[in-house]
C-alpha cells in the first residue's frame, strides 16, 4: 500500500474527528450560548449541505476531487476558525454572525467526505483492494467526540474558548495540509457515476421506496436525537456537560459495534424488520422513562432516564443503524441491481442524511422550544416516532423481500 493512500486514510480519519465534533458539540454550544429558542441555528449546516453537495458534484465533473477538496478544506479551515473566534465576544454581537458562519461552514462541509471517500474507493478499484472508507471515517469520530465537552467541563470560560479555538483550528489545518500535500493520486468517477436510465427504473420500484423509507427514517431518528441531546437531558448543570459527551460517544461506539456485526445470509425483510422492531422498543423505553421522570422528578428517576432511557435507546438504535449501514449496499443491489446502485445510494444518502432528519427536526424543535417542560409534548413526539416506525414495518411486510442474487464484499 502506497504512502499516498495511507495519507488519504488518515485524512478521512481526521475528517471523522472534525464531523463528529461539529455535529455533537455545536448543538450543545448553541444551546449554552443562546438558549433553547436558538437551537434551530444548527440546522443551517445540514440545510447548506443539502443544497451545495449537488453543486460540488457538478463542479467535480469539470475539475476533479483534489480541486474540490483543496477549495473546501481551505475555506472550512477559515470559517470554522472564525466560528470559534466568535466565542470570545459578547453574545449580543455574535448572534448576528453565528448563523451566517454556520451556513458557510455547511457549504464547505458538503464538499469534503464524499469526495475523499471517492478517492480511496477509486484507488481500491484500480488496485483490486478491499477497503471500506466508511469504517475509517467512523473510527475517527468515536472517542474524540468527548474532547470539546471535556474542555467545557474542566476549564473556565476563557480557557474553554482558547482550547476550542486551538482544537478546531488544528484539526482543520491538518485536514487542509494532508489534502494539499497529497494531491498526486489519479482518480476515476465511482461515487457520482450515474447510469442515465437509473431514474426511470427506480421511479417504478415500489419495494425500493418502501425500503428507503424504513432505513432512512431509522437514520433520521438517530440524527434528531443527536441534535436535541442538550434539551433531552433536562437539567442544565455541569453534570449535563459530561453526560451529553458520554452519550455521543455511546452513540458512535454502538454504531461502530453494529457495523462490525457480520451476517452470513442477507435477507432484506428479516434485517430491516428486526432493526425496526428494536428501534420501536428503544423509543418506547425512552418514552416510558420520560413519563416516569416527569411524574416523579427524583434523583433515581433522573439517572434511570439518562442511563436506560437516553443511553439504552442510543445503544439499541446505534447497533441497528450500524448493522443496517453495513448491509445497505447488498440490500439495495438486491432491489435495484448493480447497474442502478449509484443513484439508489444517493437517494438513500439524501433521504436519510438530509430530508428525513431535517423534516423531523423542523417539526420537533419548534414544539420542544415552546412546550419542552410539559410531559404531553414528549408523549406526542415519541408516539409519532413510534407510529412512523410501525408504518415503516408495515411497508416492509406488504411484499416479501427478494432473495439475494449476489453479495458485494465490503
Amino acid at each position: 500500500m502506497t504512502t499516498e493512500l495511507r495519507s488519504w486514510k488518515v485524512t478521512l480519519i481526521i475528517q471523522g474527528i472534525l464531523m463528529g465534533a461539529l455535529f455533537s458539540f455545536l448543538p450543545f454550544e448553541i444551546y449554552q450560548k443562546f438558549g433553547l429558542s436558538k437551537i434551530w441555528f444548527f440546522l443551517l449546516i445540514p440545510i447548506a449541505m443539502f443544497f451545495f453537495t449537488p453543486l460540488w458534484a457538478k463542479i467535480k465533473k469539470k475539475k476533479d476531487n483534489i480541486f474540490i477538496l483543496q477549495i473546501n478544506s481551505f475555506f472550512l479551515f477559515l470559517f470554522i476558525s472564525l466560528l470559534m473566534m466568535l466565542n470570545f465576544f459578547d453574545n449580543n454581537l455574535i448572534i448576528y454572525f453565528y448563523p451566517l458562519l454556520l451556513f458557510t461552514t455547511g457549504i464547505f462541509v458538503a464538499g469534503m467526505v464524499p469526495f475523499t471517500m471517492e478517492i480511496i474507493r477509486s484507488y481500491a478499484r484500480q488496485h483490486q483492494l478491499k477497503i471500506n472508507p466508511s469504517l475509517y471515517f467512523t473510527l475517527g469520530s468515536v472517542f474524540t467526540i468527548i474532547i470539546p465537552f471535556l474542555f467545557q467541563y474542566f476549564l473556565n470560560d476563557l480557557g474553554t474558548n482558547i482550547a476550542l479555538q486551538t482544537y478546531f483550528t488544528l484539526i482543520t489545518l491538518i485536514n487542509f495540509s494532508l489534502i494539499f500535500f497529497n494531491s498526486n493520486l489519479k482518480t476515476e468517477e465511482v461515487t457520482f457515476k450515474i447510469n442515465p436510465t437509473s431514474w426511470k427504473v427506480l421511479r417504478k420500484n415500489k419495494q425500493f421506496w418502501s425500503y428507503l423509507y424504513s432505513s432512512s427514517f431509522l437514520y433520521s431518528i438517530n440524527e434528531v436525537f443527536g441534535y436535541l441531546l442538550p434539551v433531552l437531558i433536562f437539567k442544565n448543570t455541569t453534570f449535563m456537560i459530561i453526560a451529553i459527551g458520554i452519550l455521543y460517544v455511546i452513540r458512535k461506539l454502538s454504531y461502530l459495534m453494529g457495523y462490525l456485526i457480520k451476517t452470513s445470509n442477507i435477507a432484506i425483510k428479516r434485517d430491516v424488520c428486526w432493526n425496526t422492531i428494536i428501534a420501536i422498543i428503544a423509543v418506547g423505553l425512552l418514552l416510558g422513562l420520560t413519563i416516569s421522570y416527569f411524574t416523579q422528578q427524583t434523583h433515581l428517576n433522573h439517572l434511570l432516564y439518562l442511563i436506560l432511557g437516553l443511553g439504552g435507546s442510543q445503544i439499541l438504535i446505534g447497533l441497528c443503524l450500524g448493522h443496517l449501514s453495513r448491509i445497505q449496499k447488498n440490500n439495495i443491489i438486491n432491489l435495484v441491481g448493480t447497474e442502478h446502485l449509484t443513484l439508489a445510494l444517493m437517494f438513500e444518502h439524501v433521504f436519510g442524511h438530509a430530508i428525513f432528519s431535517l423534516l423531523l427536526s423542523i417539526i420537533i424543535i419548534p414544539i420542544i422550544i415552546n412546550f419542552y417542560t410539559i410531559m404531553i409534548t414528549y408523549i406526542i413526539i415519541y408516539s409519532i416516532i413510534i407510529a412512523m416506525l410501525i408504518l415503516s414495518l408495515c411497508f416492509i411486510l406488504i411484499k416479501p423481500g427478494k432473495q439475494p442474487v449476489e453479495k458485494i464484499n465490503e
